[in-house]
C-alpha cells in the first residue's frame, strides 16, 4: 500500500461536517475519505485498500479530526 496520510485541508468545512451526517450516502462518504487521503477517486481507494488498511486510515483520520491542530504540528 502506498503511504497515505490524512490531510483535512483537502476538504471544505461543509464536506467535513457532512462526515458526521448519518444520512450521508456511502458513496459520498467514500469520495470524501478518498479526497482526504489523496486518492484519485473513491474507486481507486476501494480497489487499492484491503479492509484492515481502510480501518487504519480511518483511525488516523478520526484522530486528526479530534485534534487537528495537534496532529498538524506533529506532521
Amino acid at each position: 500500500m502506498e503511504q497515505h496520510k490524512p490531510d483535512l485541508t483537502k476538504i471544505s468545512l461543509r464536506e467535513y461536517r457532512s462526515l458526521f451526517d448519518k444520512d450521508q450516502s456511502k458513496e459520498d462518504e467514500d469520495a470524501l475519505v478518498a479526497k482526504v487521503f489523496g486518492f484519485k477517486d473513491a474507486n481507486a481507494m476501494l480497489d487499492e485498500l484491503n479492509p484492515l488498511e481502510y480501518r487504519k486510515l480511518l483511525a488516523d483520520m478520526f484522530k486528526q479530526m479530534r485534534d487537528p491542530i495537534e496532529s498538524d504540528e506533529k506532521n
